[in-house]
């Protein structure tokens, strides 16, 4: 099954246009799945991420859906696909629009990823009661 989730957000980095990355972390910030160009400061983003929706929310506006980020050599967005944060990294002059959509293309995948932790997370529940 995890063969098949990482063949599949390859195949959607390949065939979005200007796409370079997708990662998926757990509310936690812990790597799930990721695929296409390594992301330089993974760890700083996902901490920085974490740090920012913290005072976010601070302006009582609701949970934010998607945030968008454009630098002069790339263009971030980070989408709230709860229960993973999906962080797709992108050149310059992707469609920002199709991009804070791609959660309605992801979301099989989501639910392929959260079925995986959920059976893992079991195997390690039984693990600690049985030792």
């Amino acid at each position: 099954m995890g063969i098949k989730i990482a063949e599949s957000l390859e195949r959607i980095v390949q065939l979005t246009p200007e796409v370079n990355s997708i990662l998926v972390v757990d509310k936690d910030g812990v790597p799930v799945v990721s695929s296409g160009v390594e992301m330089t400061g993974r760890s700083q983003l996902i901490a920085a991420y974490t740090s920012s929706v913290e005072h976010a929310n601070k302006l009582n506006m609701g949970a934010q859906k998607s945030w968008s980020l454009l630098y002069e050599t790339q263009q971030l967005v980070i989408l709230n696909e709860d229960p993973f944060v999906v962080f797709i990294m992108a050149s310059p002059s992707a469609n920002t629009g199709l991009l804070c959509t791609m959660g309605a293309q992801l979301r099989p995948i989501l639910n392929e990823c959260q079925q995986v932790v959920e059976e893992v997370l079991n195997i390690c529940f039984i693990d600690a009661l049985t030792t």
